[in-house]
């Protein structure tokens, strides 16, 4: 009987738990939920509209973890990743609240820090000129990047002086999109990568707030996500 594994959260390390599940673990039946709209986590393409909400309440059932969203969706698990930032995990209802009530886990979860971030997207029905196609900013107490995506899709990047802001036409249409936990700034107690939040049913926490944002921080934090999975619970 293949084992039913949820992963909670649609972005970076979740793909890659993903893509290691399904070449080097048998007997798997793989599941994501991501309450955005569309998966990439963090990394997203701002088209405008407003994303539905999706809460995903655990409760143990047996050997099994019940998993239900607020919409009503409601199915048996034998494994649950979270992958969400740690605000999130926190945010979760069920028996994942008395599972951390007065926990030291509970303690650790709770001192991990993010920064938030907010992107602009501005529309032109005409294209703007720039001599640049992207870049990094580190001397703005506001700006940290800045991206012509018309140049910046055709080419290599060229990364030049973004200092002609003012210079630019009236946008037709524009589009904030926020960030509320977009860069850990305090990961995880000592950067496990990933913690075992329940052993049976087996519940695994991970991600970039257990470790750090960088790219190489997801994968480290995906290989350990699937280590504790085989150590305990499906042999490769």
């Amino acid at each position: 009987m293949p084992k039913k594994v949820l992963l909670v959260g649609g972005g970076i390390t979740s793909a890659l738990i993903g893509n290691i599940l399904r070449s080097d673990f048998e007997n798997i039946n793989l599941s994501l939920w991501e309450k955005l709209s569309e998966a990439g986590g963090r990394f997203n393409t701002i088209t405008g509209g407003k994303n539905n909400e999706l809460l995903v309440d655990l409760g143990a059932q047996s050997d099994k973890w019940n998993a239900v969203t607020e919409t009503g969706k409601e199915e048996l698990f034998d494994v649950v990743i979270l992958t969400i930032p740690v605000p999130e995990i926190l945010k979760l209802t069920g028996d994942l609240e008395s599972l951390l009530f007065n926990n030291l886990v509970r303690e650790h979860l709770s001192a991990v820090e993010y920064s938030s971030r907010f992107a602009l997207g501005l529309f032109f029905d005409k294209g703007v000129f720039t001599e640049w196609d992207a870049e990094y900013i580190d001397d703005d107490s506001v700006l940290r990047y800045t991206a012509n995506d018309s140049w910046k899709a055709h080419g290599e990047p060229k990364f030049k002086s973004a200092k002609v802001f003012k210079h630019w036409p009236e946008p037709s249409s524009t589009v904030i999109c926020q960030w509320s936990y977009s860069q850990v700034f305090k990961p995880y107690y000592s950067k496990p990568g990933s913690v075992i939040l329940n052993e049976k049913p087996l519940l695994i926490a991970g991600g970039d707030g257990f470790i750090g944002s960088t790219f190489d921080d997801c994968i480290f934090s995906a290989k350990t996500i699937c280590n504790l999975l085989s150590n305990n619970y499906c042999g490769k």
